[in-house]
């Protein structure tokens, strides 16, 4: 029985002792962190690789909802903290 030789990936997934970890999930974290940091849908797609425009949108848009989530919630905070006086 002939072994393969290792991938490229995996020597540099065992190298850095990330074994474990799929190319896929260093990519979904990527597009996440940059959607969280504001990156528009063609930085996002340029960085991961995505061939379309629509998985960008789809990690800006998480990132838009979580956004204007925590900007309802420290309104309506205020507004309670208003109430009080």
């Amino acid at each position: 029985m002939c072994e393969l030789p290792p991938s490229p990936e995996g020597l540099i997934r065992t190298e850095i002792g990330a074994v474990e970890f799929v190319i896929y999930g260093w990519r979904y974290n990527a597009a996440v962190e940059l959607a969280d940091a504001g990156c528009s849908d063609t930085e996002i797609q340029s960085v991961t690789g995505h061939k379309t425009l629509a998985m960008a949108q789809k990690y800006r848009a998480q990132a838009n909802q979580k956004r204007l989530s925590k900007s309802a919630q420290a309104k309506r905070t205020e507004q309670k903290r208003n109430e009080k006086q």
